[in-house]
Formats: C-alpha cells, sequence, structure tokens
C-alpha cells in the first residue's frame, strides 16, 4: 500500500514501496536542477525537495525530456491561514509552475518544503499529470497545491526544475524517488 505524500507509516517504518533514484544540491550559483536518464522500471515518481532562492522570492518550473514549448497546463490553490485564492494556466505553457513564491528569507534554514508526483511517467499511452503540494514559512505562511499536465505521451525520462530568477540556494535538495507499481 502506498502512504499519502510519502510519509512515513506508524511506527517509522518507512514504506519499501519507493526507491532512491538520485539527489540533487542547490548551489547559490545555479538555478537549475537536472534529473538525467531516469530509469522506466518505476510505476510513478516523487520528488521531495527543500528549496530556498539565493537572492529574490521567484516561481519554480518543472520542465520534462528538455521539451520547453507550449506542452503544460497548471492549476493551484492556495491557502495562507486567512484566505483562500486559486490560479489557472492556460494550455501551451513552456513550463508547469509549480511554487508561486520560493522562500528567499534572510532568516537561517528557512526554506520551502514539498512534494511533487509525477504520474505514470513511463507509459507511452497516457499523457502525465503532476501534482504537488508544498508550504512555505517565511515572512507569509502559505500551503498550496498544484496540480499540472505534461500533454505529451512520450515517457518521461529527465526531469529539469527551474528558479524562474536567481538561483537555488545552498540549503536546497531534491531527492527523487521511483514508486514501485
Amino acid at each position: 500500500m502506498l502512504i499519502p505524500l510519502g510519509i512515513l507509516a506508524g511506527g517509522g517504518v518507512a514504506d519499501t514501496s519507493f526507491e532512491l533514484i538520485s539527489t540533487a544540491f542547490g548551489t547559490g550559483s545555479s538555478g537549475v536542477i537536472d534529473f538525467t536518464s531516469i530509469p522506466a522500471t518505476y510505476k510513478h515518481l516523487q520528488i521531495r525537495y527543500t528549496a530556498k532562492n539565493s537572492s529574490s522570492a521567484t516561481q519554480m518550473n518543472i520542465t520534462m525530456n528538455g521539451i520547453t514549448s507550449g506542452v503544460y497546463i497548471r492549476h493551484s490553490l492556495l491557502g495562507n491561514g486567512s484566505a483562500v485564492s486559486a490560479t489557472a494556466s492556460s494550455t501551451s505553457q513552456t513550463a508547469i509552475q509549480l511554487v508561486e513564491s520560493m522562500s528567499n528569507s534572510g532568516e537561517a534554514n528557512t526554506v520551502n518544503a514539498g512534494v511533487i508526483y509525477i504520474l505514470d511517467y513511463s507509459s507511452t499511452s497516457k499523457n502525465k499529470t503532476i501534482r504537488a503540494l508544498y508550504g512555505m514559512a517565511d515572512n507569509i505562511n502559505r500551503i498550496y497545491l498544484s496540480s499540472g499536465l505534461y500533454n505529451q505521451t512520450t515517457a518521461v525520462s529527465s526531469l529539469t526544475l527551474t528558479a524562474s530568477a536567481n538561483n537555488f540556494a545552498a540549503l536546497s535538495r531534491f531527492s527523487l524517488y521511483g514508486i514501485k507499481g
């Protein structure tokens, strides 16, 4: 049984359906995280991350297989404790915007944290769906729920996470997991 959002099972025993494929770290000098040569041996993928921008608040976008033409769509829901809002992108986006505003707090060790799922990534007969749950505790506390569509049936063999401005700070960590089917 898969555990929602990859949270540990009761008693602190991790679900063995998840296998770590790769981990990448922010350096403070790059705004790009690439996962390449992703094996097609899993049912789904999951990225668990903590992220902070090196300079100013910015968005984090995801693309697949190096494609930056208009094959992406996104929806999101935001809550901040007192209000709720929603956004959506039209068809033909060049990436899926996953994070509305990545932390750039001056406070030490303050990061955004989240989990991104890429469903049926290795299927060659389905378009790919993404869902993400993430939050930030900074000068504004928020939680986001996003979904996205990669409107292609090609199996996903690479993922690129890009800060829309500046770089991923050294506190940033991105771990890619395969989920057995």
